[in-house]
């Protein structure tokens, strides 16, 4: 069956999903997956739109509402890291800042404290949706379903190279309002990454691996050097270390086709790698990812 069969009566162009947006509407765009269709239709709304509050994290993408003179239409809001394309806003101070805890991100919405603003318009990437009607949410969870079960509407770019997950890495057809097919060319390429090993890295690593003990559980949040001990050979030699994790980084699949991360010892998810991201950069690395009972990925407020 054709999975736009499924989804027929919410298929729109970019430029027909992004009319939702209204001016002083909170819009948000979660950390990795931009959907590059949609938002560059909503970029080419400048025009008639003012005073939009865009929401966004560690962008991956140069839109060009980070730019001094969209201010007018795009107030930019960043969170938790800012990323390259947005750095310069930043530091211009054109774009606000704020530090966030990923495991209460959403306690003020919930608890309904004064002039906390949900949020009017998410825009997200998914797979297409399977037999049953579900979408993924590829290689990285975050806060992507929190985010969708409380915005108003819920617009959804579709990417046919989507991975599928265990856990709880999925949405279904009727949560989300529209959903867009970009074309090929609106799909980016994820490129390989470049497996360095700087000396502090590697340094870093050995102390680590002066603390960890067979049947350990490890967990390893955002950021190039934490992600290079893995690769830096912090857990080599070790066995049946266990996975509940922010994030995964390059080179925790190869240490789990060797024996060393097993989950074996776990108290919760016994046997299961957990995390709320995959990195992902590497094809063969997500291959073996991609739709293996032993990866269980889950949203920030319950793995962290």
């Amino acid at each position: 069956m054709d999975w736009r069969n499924l989804i027929r009566d919410k298929l729109v162009s970019a430029d027909e999903a992004v009319k939702v947006v209204k001016s002083g509407d909170r819009v948000v765009v979660p950390v990795t997956g931009e959907p590059l269709a949609v938002g560059m239709a909503l970029c080419a709304r400048r025009d008639e739109l003012r005073d939009v509050q865009l929401f966004t994290t560690g962008a991956n993408f140069e839109f060009p509402w980070f730019s001094a003179e969209w201010e007018d239409a795009f107030q930019i809001s960043l969170d938790a890291w800012i990323g390259p394309f947005a750095r310069p806003a930043a530091h211009e101070r054109r774009a606000d800042f704020s530090p966030r805890l990923w495991s209460f991100f959403h306690k003020a919405e919930d608890e309904q404290r004064p002039r906390i603003r949900g949020t009017d318009v998410l825009l997200i990437v998914l797979s297409p949706p399977n037999r049953h009607g579900f979408c993924s949410f590829g290689r990285a969870v975050w806060h992507k379903k929190d985010l969708a079960r409380r915005a108003k509407i819920v617009v959804a770019e579709i990417d046919e190279d989507y991975m599928w997950t265990y856990g709880e890495n999925f949405i279904h057809i009727s949560e989300v309002d529209l959903f867009v097919e970009a074309p090929p060319r609106e799909r980016r390429e994820r490129p390989s990454i470049f497996l360095e090993r700087p000396p502090e890295t590697e340094a870093i690593a050995g102390f680590v691996s002066e603390l960890v003990r067979d049947g350990d559980t490890i967990q390893i949040g955002q950021g190039s050097v934490s992600a290079g001990i893995v690769r830096c050979g912090a857990f080599d030699g070790k066995n049946d270390l266990g996975w509940h994790s922010e994030t995964t980084p390059a080179g925790v699949v190869g240490l789990v086709k060797k024996g060393i991360f097993t989950s074996r010892y776990k108290t919760h998810h016994k046997g299961k790698m957990v995390a709320s991201a995959f990195r992902g950069e590497d094809p063969e690395e997500a291959a073996y990812v991609d739709s293996n009972p032993m990866w269980e990925l889950y949203g920030l407020t319950y793995v962290n």
